[in-house]
């Protein structure tokens, strides 16, 4: 397993608040949540099928527009995700490409998180890049401004 090689999840997000949602999954973790959803033994998926892109959009889709949905029922603000897009990169240069969107705010809401399937445990972080003004819709819904 290529410790630095990551699954990456990108949603854009529409509406009242702006941005994107970022899933990363370490790549052996994404092998294994494929195994787990699949109820195969850990170890059987060794490449990212077309079916197992499929498998991985979905259930990073979902943990993003929970999270999103969290955050917008928090502050009672309306938000749209957009159709996700996978790219499988190293950390690096994932975190390079974002980096120009995060100097813009200079603020990213991180979430180190797990889900668990089948008694696995897969843990993976969830990034928040907001656009200048819906980090200010944002605070400003925190009573943090």
């Amino acid at each position: 397993e290529d410790a630095t090689q990551y699954v990456e999840l990108s949603i854009k997000v529409l509406g009242k608040v702006t941005g994107e949602i970022i899933v990363l999954i370490p790549w052996g973790k994404g092998l294994k949540l494929i195994d787990s959803f699949e109820k195969r033994p850990l170890g059987t998926t060794q490449t990212f099928s077309e079916k197992a892109q499929i498998i991985l959009k979905t259930i990073c889709n979902i943990l993003a527009g929970a999270y999103l949905n969290a955050i917008t029922q928090l502050l009672k603000l309306s938000a749209k995700p957009s159709i996700p897009e996978l790219k499988f990169e190293r950390r690096e240069k994932i975190l390079e490409m974002k980096n120009a969107a995060v100097r813009e705010t200079e603020y990213v809401f991180a979430i180190h998180t797990a889900i668990k399937i089948e008694g696995t445990e897969i843990e993976f972080e969830v990034l928040l890049v907001p656009d200048i003004e819906s980090l200010k819709n944002i605070l400003y819904g925190l009573d943090a401004m």
